[in-house]
């Protein structure tokens, strides 16, 4: 009777610990490149035509929100800088850095229009 209830309570504690490991979430997390990388463009498009049209509303309106989109997306971003081809972006450390720069330039941008109402590009 005992081995019974001892086999019994072991089979229980291994049920739960199998289950345990198969309701775990994955930490990893996965890149919708297509995705990203559309809203890269778009936001990098729109700021760059909003400088050479000089258009502070633009610049105003969507600044914030690209600089929220490239710090959250950061690592996504870089993946689909280094997958592209023909960018010469060949490592994470070339795509960091370029990524940092162009979120430096927005708030440089970004405070030339709250200043002197006139984007300045660097």
């Amino acid at each position: 009777m005992k081995t019974t209830i001892y086999t019994l309570l072991f089979s229980m504690v291994c049920l739960y610990i199998f289950s345990s490991c198969n309701t775990e979430e994955s930490k990893v997390t996965t890149c919708d490149q297509n995705g990203i990388g559309e809203q890269y463009q778009f936001y990098r498009n729109i700021l760059t035509e909003a400088v050479k049209l000089s258009d502070c509303e633009t610049i105003q309106d969507y600044s914030e929100e690209a600089i929220t989109f490239i710090s959250e997306n950061q690592n996504c971003i870089i993946i689909y800088l280094v997958l592209q081809e023909g960018n010469n972006i060949d490592d994470e450390q070339t795509a960091n850095k370029i990524i940092n720069e162009m979120k430096v330039d927005i708030i440089n941008i970004q405070y030339s229009c709250e200043i002197d109402n006139l984007p300045s590009s660097q």
